[in-house]
């Protein structure tokens, strides 16, 4: 399958003359993932999702454009922004981590532990018990389930309680 050609250009009031467009160093990209044009300037590596040759539309209360520089990598050809703005940084796990680390030594906590996790440290802190220890605690709690199983069975019956019993039985009757 061929991807489908690009749209046109984005409409909009064209340069004043065809040299200034081409003097400006900003060039239309393609952008596949997103179906879309971003513009990126050859001479300062800036790139933005505005036209630039348009003219700048008046904002009510805005702070401005919002801007993302950036470059292309050579190696991949793939965009590469901020590190600090990556994908990986806006998962939950990298929220967690952005989070812990302006209160903790993530890294050195890490480092600490010699690369393992806590749960890992402390399972290799717990101790087995030797079989016939093991084996002896078993049959101690089993006597106990099998005593208290029982034992209502062989309580002995206090005689008041067993008075009032015959009593309510004899009006049964």
């Amino acid at each position: 399958m061929s991807a489908p050609p690009p749209p046109p250009l984005p409409s909009g009031p064209v340069p004043a003359t065809a040299e200034v467009a081409a003097d400006d160093g900003w060039v239309a990209v393609w952008e596949q993932t997103l179906q879309a044009y971003y513009f990126s300037n050859s001479r300062t590596g800036e790139t933005t999702w505005r036209n630039p040759r348009l003219e700048p539309q008046e904002k009510g209360g805005g702070e401005g454009e919002l801007k993302m520089t950036g470059t292309f990598n050579r190696a991949t050809g793939k965009w590469q922004g901020d590190p600090e703005r990556s994908v990986a940084n806006f998962t939950v796990k990298g929220k967690a981590f952005r989070e812990m680390s302006k209160y903790f030594d993530v890294d050195g906590t890490s480092a600490a532990h010699d690369g393992r996790s806590l749960r890992a440290e402390r399972a290799a802190m717990t101790r087995t018990l030797p079989k016939k220890q093991m084996q002896k605690l078993k049959k101690e709690y089993k006597e106990k389930k099998e005593e208290r199983r029982r034992g209502w069975l062989m309580r002995e019956e206090d005689p008041r309680e067993r008075a009032k019993r015959l009593a309510r039985e004899k009006l049964m009757r």
